[in-house]
This record gives structure tokens, sequence and C-alpha cells, in this order.
């Protein structure tokens, strides 16, 4: 502790002799102030702002698509387990035929966040008794179009 305020005291001291004895070497320079350079100055420090700006509204950009991508692949992996669960229905009572098959939910469901999706189901029968349901769920979303594909074993 007595180390401490000794370093902090000459260092202090240290200061202020600096200060003495260049004062008269800096004080002169910054009593004339000169616009040399000012406007260079000015055009870096506004270019890291419009770069930092830029910057900030592409991560808000690319978080806004990200986010609206993971709802509406959510809302599609929802569609193909709806439409999964419809088809172990229709097996379980004996009515599920091979094929093509179209939306077994409403048609309404099909709709959601202002997005359309598509639904297309392709059962077809194995040897072994079994049928295999191909369910693949379309949408556009910002031009792109996306596909979720299940695969499912049909008892």
């Amino acid at each position: 502790m007595i180390m401490g305020k000794f370093y902090l005291r000459s260092g202090i001291k240290l200061c202020r002799l600096f200060y003495r004895h260049f004062r008269k070497i800096i004080a002169p320079s910054f009593a004339v102030r000169d616009e040399k350079g000012f406007a260079l100055t000015e055009t870096v420090l506004l270019s890291i702002v419009v770069v930092a700006l830029a910057g900030t509204a592409l991560v808000l950009q690319t978080a806004t698509n990200a986010r609206q991508r993971a709802a509406a692949q959510a809302t599609a992996i929802f569609l193909g387990q709806t439409q999964a669960a419809a088809l172990l229905e229709k097996s379980v009572a004996d009515e599920l035929a091979t094929g093509a098959l179209p939306w077994q939910g409403e048609s309404a469901d099909l709709t959601a966040n202002g997005i359309a999706y598509a639904a297309d189901t392709q059962v077809v029968a194995a040897a072994d008794g079994a049928k295999y349901a191909t369910i693949t769920i379309r949408y556009t979303l910002n031009n792109k179009q996306y596909a979720e594909i299940f695969e499912r074993i049909i008892p």
C-alpha cells in the first residue's frame, strides 16, 4: 500500500513536471487553430459512421430474413406432420390408397403468415405390406422457393 502511494505521488509529480516543462512548446501550437486537414477528418469520420450504419442495416435485414425463414419452415414442418397423421388415420381405417393424394386437412391450413403452401403426397405400396409416403410441402419466401420433404412408413 505504501509503495502504491509512492508510485502514485511520483507519477503525479512527473506529470506536473512534464506539463510545466513542455507547456511552452505545446501551447503555441494550440493557440492558433489551423483549418488544414479538418475537412479530411470530417470526411473520414462521416465515412466510418455511414459504413457502421450500413452494416447495422445489413445485420437487421439478415436477421429478419432468417426469422421469416424459420417461421415458414416451422409451419411447413407442422403441415407435413399433419398430413402424415391424416395418412396414418386412413391407414388404420384401411382407406389409404396408393398413388398421389391431395391435402388431407382443411384448405385454410395451407396459408399462414401471408405465405401459401402446397402439399404433394405420394404413397407407394411395398412388398412387405407396408406403405411408404413421401410428403412434400412447398412454399415461396422472398422470391425463393423452398421445399420440406418427409418420408414416412405407414403400417
